[in-house]
């Protein structure tokens, strides 16, 4: 009869759920299911095994309607593992009940549990209170946590449950079996099992990301062998492995510094550009700091020393200016004095040739379409043009300037020279010649080699002035005389050409 009475019980409480809707929210549905979970083990642990199995019942079409709601959810399927253990062993402990009694007999009572001691009691709350931690972490909160420190979160909530366990159990052996230690120590056990799934998943993870992580490590470590020598500074300890004193871009550019430091320092921001750009165009997406911070240090330099040159053209750029505005000056006033027949002077050809040397000096640095140089271009070849038909005006004053070079490569020279003006104007008789230069001049050249590297050379120029008889009369020839630097900065062999061309008159030769 106690059971016929039950199940008409258990009928009548289905019949009064409200139905469940499938589509109803599952975190709603996990929250209520966990609630009469709760509530199924409290009874359990009380001995209401009827009210336990109604409640579990309930949890066990709860959870139901939420896996068919969500299958992959992780959380359903945890609480439903737990929910059938506590139906399993709710219906083992009624089931036993009902045995126990005699054939035709109803079942009496099952004997009371024997009570906990106090301390034991003390121990078995706080397992259940880090179980619960431990079950929330897991359960409805799970959503919130960082699926990375989850693992270390559940060892943390777990630690309590699984020490005062712990006592209790090695305290107190006799009460290993209790109904209110079984359920606490199988709790234990599910959690435990989960928490080792997890590290397992996170221990997979972690070998991954070393593996990317030596992977990343590899690939800017090769990157730094090429680019840090460039930056690698002596005052940084980690830096020691990458210093290259044949690779240091010292970003400083002015006229202080020798042609040859000068090109030295040009080619090696040149190498580093183009290890800059080789490095960009392997699009390395995750670079170590120090490999970003690298390329970033190398970017910075060539701004500078990009800035450095072009400053020095500016500079050049200005001192052609500066005679530029001499010339027009000097022009504007002894043109108009050639007009009207008066004495006037005509416009030395040292004056051209050093603007042209600032022009071509400016030009070295700076961008080829900049418009101050090309309006500086044009200011010098009208200034050329005045200072020829002032020329014109005045053969009779023209004259050879004098001798002037003092260094040993003399007769180098002026055969440099006269091989230069046969070439030039075949069949030209040399009367006379002077090297007019003091000393060489060194300047800079850009010259791209067979390798079409772009490289900053060196030059020595002296100017030499020769006069010559033609057919057609006789001329002040200027020319320039050069040597290039070789590779191995020795001086290369001296070769002439022609700059100028102006009449004169013969018996002015020799004056």
């Amino acid at each position: 009869m106690r059971l016929f009475a039950a199940l008409c019980i258990i009928i009548a409480g289905l019949a009064a759920l409200p139905g469940i809707s499938f589509g109803a929210d599952v975190k709603a549905l996990l929250s209520e299911a966990n609630t009469l979970f709760r509530s199924a083990d409290r009874d359990f642990m009380s001995g209401k095994m009827d009210s336990a199995w109604e409640t579990v019942t309930r949890a066990k079409e709860t959870i139901t309607a939420a896996k068919e709601a969500d299958p992959s959810n992780s959380q359903v399927t945890s609480l439903e593992k737990r929910i059938d253990q506590l139906a399993e062993k709710i219906e083992k402990r009624r089931g036993g009940a009902s045995q126990a009694a005699p054939a035709g007999k109803p079942a009496t009572p099952a004997a009371a549990p024997k009570r906990l001691p106090a301390t034991a009691g003390r121990y078995l709350m706080e397992a259940d209170r880090a179980l619960k931690r431990t079950e929330t972490i897991l359960g409805p909160d799970r959503d919130k946590q960082d699926p990375a420190r989850l693992p270390a979160r559940v060892r943390e909530a777990l630690a309590p449950a699984e020490e005062n366990l712990g006592k209790l159990l090695a305290e107190f052996p006799d009460f290993s079996d209790h109904p209110d230690v079984t359920p606490k120590v199988e709790r234990l056990e599910a959690a435990r099992k989960e928490l080792e799934a997890l590290e397992g998943t996170a221990s997979a993870s972690k070998g991954a990301e070393e593996a990317a992580r030596a992977e990343r490590e590899k690939e800017s470590g090769e990157w730094l062998k090429k680019l840090r020598p460039f930056v690698a500074s002596k005052s940084r300890m980690d830096d020691a492995p990458y210093l290259d004193p044949e690779k240091e871009m010292v970003s400083y550019a002015g006229f202080d510094i020798s042609s040859e430091e000068l090109a030295r320092r040009h080619r090696i921001h040149g190498e580093a550009a183009a290890a800059l750009e080789e490095y960009r165009s392997a699009g390395v997406k995750e670079p170590l700091e120090l490999l970003a911070e690298t390329a970033k240090e190398i970017e910075r330099r060539l701004g500078e020393f990009s800035a450095g040159l072009e400053g020095l053209g500016r500079t050049a750029l200005d001192e052609s200016k500066s005679q530029l505005e001499w010339g027009r000056a000097f022009t504007a006033e002894n043109l108009p004095k050639a007009e009207r027949g008066e004495e006037f002077n005509i416009l030395s050809r040292d004056v051209l040739l050093r603007i042209q040397n600032s022009l071509d000096q400016a030009a070295v640095f700076l961008p080829e379409d900049d418009p101050d140089l090309a309006g500086a271009r044009a200011d010098y070849t009208r200034l050329e043009e005045e200072g020829a038909l002032l020329r014109e005006k005045r053969v009779e004053k023209i004259r050879l300037l004098p001798e002037k070079f003092g260094g040993s490569e003399g007769e180098a020279i002026r055969e440099a020279v006269a091989a230069a003006i046969g070439a030039e104007h075949p069949g030209a008789e040399v009367l006379r010649m002077n090297i007019v230069s003091p000393a060489w001049k060194e300047d800079w050249r850009f010259q791209e080699g067979a390798d079409r590297v772009l490289r900053l050379t060196a030059t020595r120029q002296v100017t030499v002035q020769a006069a010559v008889k033609k057919s057609d009369g006789v001329f002040l020839l200027t020319l320039g005389a050069y040597s290039p630097k070789n590779p191995d900065w020795t001086w290369g062999p001296v070769k002439g050409y022609v700059m100028f061309s102006d009449k004169m008159l013969e018996e002015n030769v020799n004056k």
